[in-house]
C-alpha cells in the first residue's frame, strides 16, 4: 500500500567501471591501500616483555619479604641485577634473531622464553617471591635453549 505515493520502480543494472559493488562507504580507500595494522614479531616481543616486567613488578610489591638480614638482602639484590643483565642479553639476542623471518612456533618459543626471563628480576626485586622468580628465570632459559636448538636457521648462520 503506497497511500498516495507512487512506488519507485527499480531496474537492476550492472555497475560501470570504477563503481564499487561492496557495502563500504563510497569515499573509503580501497582495501588494498589500507593494510591491516599487524605488529611484527619484534614489536610484539617488546610489548610482551614490557608488559611482563610491569606485571611482575606490580604483583610482587605487596608481598612479605622473608629476608631479615640486610647483608643477605644486598646479596640477593645483586643476584637480581645479574639476572636483569642476563635478561637484557636474552632480549637483545632474540630481537636480533627475529630480524630475519622465523617459523611461527620458533618465534613464539623465543618470545615466551624472553618474557619469562625478563619477568623474573621484576618479581624477585622485592625479595618476596624468590622461588617464583627463580622458577621463571630457569624455565625461560630452558625454553630459550630449546628454541635455539630447534631453530635450524641459527645453526646454519656463519660466525662473523
Amino acid at each position: 500500500m503506497t497511500h498516495g505515493r507512487r512506488a519507485a520502480h527499480i531496474t537492476p543494472t550492472m555497475p560501470g567501471p570504477g563503481v564499487s559493488t561492496s557495502l563500504e562507504h563510497p569515499r573509503a580507500a580501497p582495501t588494498a591501500a589500507r593494510p591491516h595494522a599487524v605488529a611484527s614479531p619484534r614489536q610484539m616481543l617488546w610489548i610482551a616483555v614490557v608488559s611482563a616486567v610491569a606485571i611482575g613488578w606490580t604483583a610482587s610489591r605487596g608481598g612479605f619479604s622473608a629476608v631479615a638480614d640486610a647483608d643477605l638482602a644486598r646479596l640477593l639484590r645483586a643476584m637480581v641485577v645479574i639476572k636483569a643483565v642476563l635478561a637484557a642479553g636474552a632480549l637483545w639476542l632474540v630481537d636480533w634473531r627475529l630480524k630475519a623471518p622465523a617459523p611461527a612456533a620458533v618465534a613464539l618459543a623465543y618470545g615466551t622464553a624472553t618474557v619469562l626471563i625478563a619477568a623474573s628480576p621484576a618479581v624477585m626485586w622485592h625479595l618476596a617471591h624468590l622461588i617464583v622468580g627463580a622458577a621463571l628465570f630457569h624455565a625461560g632459559v630452558g625454553v630459550l635453549l630449546l628454541a635455539g636448538w630447534r631453530d635450524g636457521r641459527v645453526s646454519r648462520r656463519p660466525i662473523r
